[in-house]
């Protein structure tokens, strides 16, 4: 039965440490087919690669949940998103969600008992002001005064928190988009807090400025996108021939999976424009860390839909 250490020709004894390196190797100059290669080619070495991260699992005894190295960002990958993990994190979002709805339901009952009392208030006072004049509020005061009770209620609950279902959809590029306003192909963001959380929309900066970069032929600066632990597992020169006949990668419809204090998980639909073979479109991950430069991509996952 063929095993790891006859694909790479390696001797049964070899230690695992001189294994993993081995793998790491020559996974490396598959990337660099995922990259360069014709599509033809790069679906034979995802496969290659699927099936030699399985006999490498078998020889380190390592399950399928686990991780055994960073994808590298290419707009033409195939593979899969963990699944289990994803779903994790949502239940735990979800699992709070009836709290802060509980708590955001509480303060608009109590907002509004507050505008009614006003209002009456008011009506007292110029009733008492002028008795000539009949006791009326007009429907136009009392919409302006619950106008102003929902603009303040928003406000006071931008406050960023990872605990809040994500619902609402805005631009990340305007703080006074309201929750209602979509402009069409743009990105949006996906996310009850209205997009105010800094450190939502700095990752969310990162990777659109890596995408644009790359539509721009500013390859540096979007390889500069990439953390360090990205950057070395593949070379600014074997990563720029993937892109030679791009003509533009645009990510949309970006929403916010799970985050942390370091570490953001985005998902988004690209559309990616080549020249030539034409316009293809991905469904994509990207896990986004902060670092002491600011947040950067530390993996990136693009499966064609």
């Amino acid at each position: 039965m063929e095993d790891i250490y006859s694909r790479l020709n390696l001797p049964k004894d070899t230690s695992r440490e001189d294994l993993k390196s081995a793998f790491i190797a020559w996974k490396k100059s598959q990337q660099q087919i995922l990259q360069s290669g014709t599509r033809e080619e790069q679906a034979a070495a995802s496969k290659r690669i699927s099936e030699m991260t399985k006999l490498y699992k078998e020889a380190c005894g390592i399950s399928n949940s686990t991780s055994i190295s960073k994808k590298v960002p290419t707009t033409s990958e195939n593979s899969r998103i963990n699944s289990d993990r994803n779903q994790s994190n949502v239940s735990d979002i979800s699992s709070n969600a009836s709290i802060a709805d509980y708590e955001v339901n509480k303060q608009k009952i109590l907002n509004i008992v507050l505008c009614a009392v006003i209002v009456i208030l008011s009506g007292t006072v110029l009733y008492l002001y002028d008795k000539k004049s009949p006791f009326v509020i007009s429907t136009g005061i009392l919409q302006n005064v619950f106008h102003r009770h929902e603009n303040s209620n928003m406000t006071s609950n931008n406050a960023p928190s990872s605990e809040k279902q994500q619902v609402t959809a805005v631009t990340p590029h305007t703080e006074d988009t309201l929750p209602q306003e979509k402009v069409a192909e743009k990105p949006i963001v996906e996310d009850r807090n209205t997009g105010k959380n800094p450190a939502q929309r700095e990752a969310i900066q990162t990777l659109l400025e890596f995408h644009k970069n790359i539509t721009k032929k500013s390859l540096r600066q979007a390889y500069d996108c990439m953390s360090n632990n990205l950057q070395s597992e593949i070379s600014y020169e074997g990563w720029t021939p993937g892109f030679k006949n791009t003509v533009s990668s645009t990510p949309t419809k970006i929403k916010i999976i799970s985050e942390s204090p370091d570490k953001i998980v985005l998902s988004y639909d690209l559309t990616a424009i080549d020249n030539p073979g034409g316009t293809t479109t991905f469904a994509g991950t990207a896990v986004m860390i902060k670092t002491s430069s600011g947040w950067k991509i530390d993996d990136v996952i693009n499966k064609i839909k």
